[in-house]
């Protein structure tokens, strides 16, 4: 598999400026007959209180050359009021475009066409909920203009009093979202989520289960493979994470038993690598059972951010 290192944070001169590429490996997009290419959305600081924004195309077997797609884009005000260099936002990439969830700005989220380099239009999110600050891992909703995700909460009275997960559905034309269920756990994995439409089950992966019901194991920090129903938002399947820790699914080679090719971290005793035991795999969601395929070299180390990260149309190729 091939794959660029680690992008984030890293500095790339931009029209005379600083850029920061602070969401990684955007999407992996080209054809058969052309060099694959990956597109980064990137974040640069004209000066140092004002931000704006591009995208590069990078050719991973050129030695990290790139091109310059569109840039000089203003990001909106609700997302940085000056330099945005140390933004963080939550990651989702679907197709051509990559939307970014600024939890930091109470959910916002940028919607940016990486084939033309532009912020295609934001979406400002509202809640009925008593707070909603933007999606832990999202998805988008097999129909309309929608999305499906998680995302922190907190009530008075019950298991999420000291806090939990909602799960819920975001209109992405009217920014507003709608909680479906309380998800008892404390923590989940950010940026990394399935959304089995066919079945309707949205899976994360989670620890810490605030509900008897909800161990998947007898150990709280066990990293559990939770389905919900992405209906009600009800727990339909819990199983132990078999060997492996999900960064990112490759939905598109779903295959008759369930199984889907997937970028994890695991299988330490096969992979042996000295700093971290990054593969891939095939992962079957519901059962939680994964069968390894290849082993990243010894030679590369992931240093950060994994989970943002982008397979190419057909899976072939991979980067983070």
């Amino acid at each position: 598999q091939r794959r660029t290192q680690p992008a984030t944070m890293a500095r790339v001169p931009l029209v005379g400026t600083l850029a920061t590429v602070f969401l990684g490996a955007a999407a992996v997009l080209g054809c058969a007959a052309a060099a694959e290419t990956v597109h980064l959305s990137v974040s640069y600081c004209p000066t140092v209180f004002t931000g704006a924004g591009g995208v590069v195309s990078v050719d991973p077997s050129q030695n990290g050359s790139f091109a310059i797609i569109d840039h000089g884009w203003k990001w909106p005000n609700a997302v940085e009021q000056g330099c945005p260099e140390n933004s963080d936002p939550n990651v989702l990439v679907d197709g051509a475009h990559t939307f970014l969830d600024f939890t930091s700005a109470w959910g916002f989220i940028c919607d940016v066409d990486v084939t033309k380099g532009v912020l295609a239009r934001t979406i400002k999110a509202s809640s009925s909920e008593l707070a909603f600050d933007g999606f832990t891992s999202y998805a988008r909703a097999p129909t309309g203009d929608a999305f499906v995700g998680i995302t922190p909460q907190a009530t008075q009275h019950g298991f999420c009093n000291d806090g939990c997960f909602q799960y819920g559905t975001q209109n992405a034309t009217s920014g507003r979202f709608t909680g479906a269920a309380y998800v008892p756990f404390k923590a989940a994995m950010t940026n990394v989520a399935y959304f089995d439409t066919d079945a309707n089950v949205y899976y994360i992966q989670a620890s810490y289960p605030l509900e008897e019901s909800a161990y998947c194991t007898a150990d709280e920090t066990d990293q559990c493979m939770v389905g919900l129903d992405a209906t009600t938002g009800a727990i339909v399947s819990n199983k132990l994470a078999n060997n492996a820790e999900v960064y990112m699914w490759a939905p598109q080679t779903k295959a008759a038993d369930g199984s889907l090719l997937a970028w994890v971290n695991g299988f330490d005793d096969k992979c042996n690598h000295p700093y971290n035991d990054f593969a891939f795999a095939r992962i079957n969601p519901k059962t939680a059972q994964s069968t390894l395929i290849a082993c990243i070299p010894k030679s590369v180390t992931v240093h950060t951010n994994p989970n943002i990260a982008a397979f190419n149309a057909d899976a072939s190729l991979f980067a983070t």
